[in-house]
């Protein structure tokens, strides 16, 4: 049913014919702010909606699903010691926040420094680069970063064997000869004898 009137054009008639198609065509709104279900192609604008504050292009499509999904946490909580770890942790470095009071010696007051622990791979100038700049803009305006120091980490297979037996131990004496001792019971019996004695006794005559 058409709502246009009767003097309507034959461009108008198939303007209304083309959009009456569009209720058909699915709108997935939900999966566009989901990091996960999210088109690969539109990963960008998601991060930039979402106020990303440190993104890569060149990032894989894994890594830029990961940065997104962080973003509420971090943004819910930026300028915490809390929001700087989860924005260290999604940038899939094995990076660790120590604070000046965790230190030892204890460090100068609002500071904090960023071990990352590096394998073979190690972490060049870009990578550094990207950290800093993670840090810069999460971390609260008191909290300055005295250093990032690199700990060596090497990753390595180690195989444990572990064996148990159980059994009975029997030991086999040789035969030994003994003296065999004999005894012998003698019974005696007892019994009473006795003597029984018969007395008649006659009637009185008169």
């Amino acid at each position: 049913m058409s709502l246009l009137p009767n003097n309507a054009t034959k461009s108008e008639f198939g303007l209304e014919a083309a959009t009456e198609r569009l209720e058909q065509v699915p709108v997935p709104t939900g999966d566009l702010w989901n990091p996960e279900h999210c088109p690969a192609a539109l990963l960008p604008y998601l991060a930039w909606a979402l106020s990303v504050d440190v993104w890569r292009d060149s990032w894989s499509e894994a890594e830029q699903r990961a940065i997104i999904a962080k973003q509420y946490e971090i943004h819910a909580h930026k300028g915490t010691i809390g929001a700087l770890r989860q924005a260290l942790d999604g940038l899939g470095y094995h990076l660790k926040v120590v604070e000046w009071f965790e230190q030892e010696p204890v460090g100068e007051p609002c500071t904090f420094t960023v071990e990352a622990e590096i394998s073979t791979s190690g972490l060049d100038a870009t990578k550094q680069t990207l950290v800093e700049q993670t840090i810069a803009a999460t971390k609260n305006v008191r909290s300055h970063l005295s250093s990032l120091k690199l700990v060596g980490r090497s990753d390595g297979v180690g195989y444990l064997g572990i064996s148990t037996t159980t059994g009975d131990v029997i030991t086999v004496f040789p035969p030994v000869t003994k003296t065999i001792d004999q005894q012998s019971c003698w019974y005696t019996g007892v019994c009473n004898s006795y003597q029984r004695d018969t007395v008649t006794i006659f009637q009185r005559s008169a």
